[in-house]
């Protein structure tokens, strides 16, 4: 059920593949807020290839 709801509320970041509940629309995919306003200073930033 948490797994569902998960989705249902939560967007997965396409630059860090982290769960946000606010996620930022942008180049058709969520960002979350760090990523969107081109701030990398959170962990798993720069774990996909570009």
């Amino acid at each position: 059920m948490l797994g569902i709801l998960e989705r249902i509320f939560f967007y997965q970041c396409a630059c860090c593949d982290k769960s946000v509940p606010f996620g930022r629309y942008m180049d058709g995919a969520y960002y979350c807020l760090e990523c969107s306003r081109g701030e990398h200073r959170h962990a798993g930033w720069g774990s996909k290839a570009a």
